[in-house]
């Protein structure tokens, strides 16, 4: 028989451990929710979370629908928002252009599902598809180094995606990563207040050739000539069924929410394709990109332009390979404008 006193300890140890247990919850749940916090305020990934976040909220108070555009540094530079909202007789789209340098669809699927918002007021997403995005070996264009897992990938990744990644020692390192190292003091002091609605709005960094003309310059040297870009973007050219369910994964979530969507490839000059065509093997793999883009015409609505011949431009657009001049924006924008139209009517 248990006496009074070894009653009563059994009683106050069994508070205890659910107090505790209370606490490790409560301070677990705190601490992931900061981790989130400090992640979108700052990476370059979360900054865009926060515009497009901005962007949903003002089109609902001003009663406006958004035409988002999600891609790489190529779409930042041949969407021209202005054209197009020039060219919306209706006058009640906003366009809003949140691609990014280097940014492909695993960055798009993690900023839609850390959106947080309903989406009721986003009308279409325009998706950017290029050939570099599931090629296995491609190589960063300037350092000519070959990238473990994506920038910001150990930050944002699910274990899922950790788990998916080829290399053993990577895989295991970053799911180690995913165990929270800062105290809950230290994510408190590091916090940082969200920015006023004005400056989220214009969070994402304008296209190049209106940001920097020193960018242009750069843009026009010799490492984005496409004879040499192409070696880079298409090394030895092996076509990822990783990266295209990444890819696949993210347009679900886009149908998910509701979203319609359009893909749509920019076109590049025909000589970056000049690599490819050169060596059988890497013309093999990249036919498995071309039948890829086959399926998804068959399911989706895309826009395939190779090059500008297919969609009645001529280079004169380019300020290297692929990326636009201003004045290439504006007429790449009008030839868009009537494609999204056929898609999606007036």
């Amino acid at each position: 028989m248990r006496s009074p006193l070894s009653t009563s300890s059994f009683r106050s140890a069994c508070w205890f451990g659910v107090i505790l247990a209370l606490l490790l919850v409560v301070h677990s749940t705190v601490m992931n929710s900061r981790a989130v916090d400090l992640r979108v305020h700052g990476s370059r990934i979360g900054k865009v979370i926060q515009c497009f976040r901005a962007n949903i909220d003002h089109a609902k108070t001003v009663e406006q629908r958004l035409i988002v555009f999600l891609g790489s540094s190529r779409f930042h530079s041949c969407i021209d928002t202005e054209e197009l909202q020039r060219l919306d007789e209706r006058k009640d789209l906003v366009f809003v252009n949140l691609a990014q340098p280097a940014m492909e669809g695993w960055e798009w699927d993690v900023i839609l599902r850390n959106l947080h918002r309903p989406t009721d007021v986003v009308t279409a997403a325009v998706i950017e598809i290029d050939p570099w995005v599931f090629n296995q070996n491609n190589l960063h264009p300037l350092t000519h180094k070959k990238e473990k897992y994506r920038h910001e990938f150990e930050l944002w990744a699910s274990l899922r995606e950790r788990w998916e990644i080829e290399n053993l020692w990577t895989r295991l390192e970053l799911i180690a990563l995913m165990v929270p190292r800062n105290t809950l003091q230290d994510l408190l002091q590091k916090s940082e207040k969200v920015p006023p609605l004005a400056s989220l709005l214009k969070l994402a960094p304008p296209p190049y050739h209106f940001q920097d003309s020193a960018l242009q310059t750069r843009l026009a040297d010799k490492h984005f000539f496409p004879e040499n870009i192409s070696r880079m973007h298409l090394h030895d050219y092996q076509f990822s069924e990783l990266k295209q369910k990444r890819f696949e994964r993210m347009l679900d979530r886009l149908s998910t929410a509701g979203i319609p969507f359009v893909i749509v490839h920019p076109p590049v000059k025909t000589t970056y394709y000049d690599y490819v065509r050169k060596d059988e093997q890497r013309t093999r793999e990249f036919q498995k990109h071309l039948d890829f883009i086959q399926q998804l015409q068959r399911e989706q609505r895309v826009v395939y332009w190779q090059t500008t011949a297919d969609c009645d431009l001529d280079d004169s657009v380019f300020i290297d390979y692929g990326h636009y001049s201003a004045v290439g924006a504006t007429r790449f924008s009008d030839r868009l404008f009537l494609e999204l139209n056929s898609f999606f009517g007036n």
